[in-house]
């Protein structure tokens, strides 16, 4: 038997802005037929996820700064380029 997925509990928000913002949010922001608030909630939602996206490359470089690719490993992937790039039908 299918359970549908619980929908997330929506909170109602007022907030002020001034009317050039809302203006360019009218005209550049919202797709056809959506709403001011849907939009509104798409662009938090996509904002969350650059968000978390700049969290994930940071920890990436943090780590790999913390520990680096070391001389062997760059030597395997050099070879790997090597014999991937020998397998390339050069034309002259």
């Amino acid at each position: 038997m299918h359970t549908p997925l619980k929908q997330p509990s929506l909170e109602r928000v007022t907030f002020s802005v001034p009317s050039n913002l809302l203006v360019g949010l009218d005209r550049d922001l919202t797709h056809p037929g959506e709403s001011r608030s849907a939009a509104v909630r798409r662009l938090i939602e996509e904002a969350i996820v650059r968000a978390e996206e700049q969290r994930e490359r940071v920890a990436y470089i943090r780590a790999y700064r913390e520990q680096p690719q070391t001389n062997e490993e760059f030597g395997y992937s050099d070879l790997v380029s090597v014999a991937s790039l020998a397998e390339v039908p050069w034309v002259e």
